[in-house]
């Protein structure tokens, strides 16, 4: 919390440009068995940019809505993504969906849930989001695995910080 604040806080994210990136902890059999501390295998599942903008509409409206954009060599994936974030002391709950709609198969319908903490910034604005992400559903195509070729049910950690 920043001094010269109210405790209790009602997060916004005005009009913004984010960068999302969430990571894969995979460790090995033998690194499940080491101790507290030891360094375990992982790996970058997705990175993109996400615009995020605070939400008018009255509640149960998504306290934001934005686009969720990935590069691939074979086109941008978008998705579109509704946020839900509790007023109170910072970190506050932050949780998201965030689903494909597109003309392709391939891509359209894959869904992933967010849940996490969201911080607050100097501003009183969101100043990062941290949490662990979900996929729910591949795509129409693939519905049994995800964009980035995990079967549904991949938990992830990940994060969310100003671009």
């Amino acid at each position: 919390m920043t001094s010269n604040s109210a405790p209790v806080w009602t997060p916004s994210f005005a009009m913004q440009n984010w960068v999302y990136q969430s990571f894969l902890i995979l460790p090995t059999d033998p690194e499940k068995e080491s101790p507290p501390g030891s360094s375990i295998t992982s790996r970058k599942w997705a990175k993109g940019s996400l615009y995020l903008e605070t939400g008018v509409d009255p509640s149960p409206a998504p306290d934001a809505v934005g686009i969720l954009v990935f590069p691939t060599p074979r086109g941008d994936i978008k998705l579109n993504v509704k946020a839900f974030v509790e007023e109170g002391v910072s970190p506050v709950k932050f949780e998201a969906t965030g689903e494909a709609k597109s003309d392709s198969a391939e891509t359209n319908g894959a869904t992933y849930q967010l849940l996490g903490w969201a911080f607050r910034g100097k501003d009183n604005k969101v100043s990062k989001v941290e949490g662990s992400v979900i996929a729910v559903r591949g795509s129409d195509a693939r519905p049994n695995i995800d964009l980035g070729g995990m079967p549904i049910g991949t938990v992830g950690a990940f994060v969310i910080t100003n671009a």
